[in-house]
């Protein structure tokens, strides 16, 4: 089957869920009238009549017959006409999308202003949408959406004589240039540097920061054809993807494929949608996008610096992620809790004895099996460690 076009109005009207059946009408005398559409929706009885046709919409099958997915094209055939798309809210639950500050799960509670659907910066732009965003929404009674690309940009007139000036932008309080993702010179440059510092510092992993954002939207600049939208940190994405899967990133977007840790928005150290209670939605989201391998907020939130004075939200908050891929601390648990337990277990065949690290300087750790006290910040060394017995702290102060 080809493309399927029909001809509707510009309006939109508030349908429910289930699909219009719609057919051209006729008049008295029997011949069709070609500018008038008659759509019902079956549930309940609704009928919508509209004289005169404003668009066309082209339902476009893909090339496979197996997938069940389908580019739907709208045109306006005036230009006077406003393209826009309406979807039922009523007994659908919608996810997908971007992330936001404080994410809900499924998202039809969410509220967002009207701007770009890009990715960004949550900490400069905390209305705006999160660092992981895909053109890609899941209804619970309909297959799937995926928007198309972001809309229009505002040109400026270019430099007298033509001349190249850099395209700056801010980064944690200093000026700075952003790489040129397009220059296949640029990228083998960065990517090169990026490796000899990594062998330099014999570096497990390495974390690229600041991929997120348009830095041609927020200077209202005009971008390259190859970097409208979020085609930036796509790209990006892609070539850091070469150094390997030890590879941290803190955006993405249409990369779920590629083998990089994705490193989650940072949460407030509370209770609220924008900290404990947002960390549940925000991994549904990243999952259902396809970004299965990601990096939680530390452990008790670390938004503006937080530092988790609340030991019953730490636990919490250590219990959920201790089910995700990876676990991350900035408030080590011997700082926020008063009482926190050390287990020190023996691991060598034929060993009675173990070297114990006590962390946290400054505080005092109690061995629950002799009473004996030990100073936080040491290394006891050769301590006993019978085959009946198994070395147990706790922190007292």
């Amino acid at each position: 089957m080809g493309a399927i076009s029909l001809l509707l109005a510009a309006e939109s009207c508030n349908f429910p869920a289930a699909p219009l059946g719609c057919d051209r009408s006729t008049d008295t005398s029997g011949k069709q009238n070609s500018s008038r559409m008659l759509c019902a929706a079956p549930q309940p009885q609704k009928l919508l009549l509209q004289e005169d046709a404003e668009l066309r919409v082209a339902l476009e099958q893909p090339p496979d017959p197996a997938t069940e997915c389908y580019s739907v094209r709208w045109t306006p055939l005036r230009p006077d006409v406003r393209l826009k798309d309406c979807f039922s809210m009523a007994n659908v639950s919608w996810f997908g999308g971007g992330g936001t500050r404080a994410p809900r799960w499924p998202l039809n509670g969410a509220e967002s202003q009207a701007q770009p659907f890009v990715s960004g910066d949550l900490g400069r732009n905390p209305g705006g949408f999160g660092p992981v965003l895909d053109r890609y929404f899941l209804g619970s009674t309909v297959r799937s959406l995926r928007a198309g690309r972001a809309g229009s940009w505002l040109s400026l007139q270019p430099c007298p004589g033509g001349c190249s000036v850099p395209l700056l932008t801010m980064w944690k309080g200093q000026l700075c240039a952003r790489l040129n993702v397009t220059s296949e010179e640029a990228l083998s440059w960065y990517l090169a540097r990026a490796q000899r510092l990594q062998q330099q510092l014999g570096a497990t992993y390495v974390v690229f920061e600041g991929a997120e954002g348009n830095t041609f939207l927020e200077q209202a600049l005009p971008p390259p054809a190859e970097l409208q939208g979020d085609r930036y940190t796509q790209v990006l994405a892609a070539a850091l993807a070469t150094l390997g899967n030890a590879t941290v990133i803190s955006a993405g977007t249409r990369s779920s494929h590629l083998p990089l840790f994705i490193q989650m928005s940072p949460l407030r150290s509370d209770w609220s949608h924008a900290g404990l209670k947002g960390l549940i939605p925000s991994v549904l989201h990243y999952s259902l996008l396809g970004y299965n391998f990601f990096i939680p907020d530390a452990v008790g939130g670390s938004l503006a610096g937080d530092t988790p004075g609340d030991p019953e939200l730490y636990v919490r908050w250590l219990q959920i992620v201790t089910f995700l891929p990876v676990m991350a601390f900035s408030t080590p648990p011997w700082v926020c809790c008063d009482t926190w337990v050390l287990v020190a277990p023996v691991t060598e065949r034929g060993h009675t004895w173990r070297d114990i690290y006590l962390p946290g300087a400054g505080h005092l750790w109690r061995d629950t099996s002799t009473a004996r006290l030990f100073d936080g910040g040491t290394i006891l060394r050769n301590y006993s460690a019978g085959l009946t017995e198994v070395p147990v702290f706790v922190k007292t102060s």
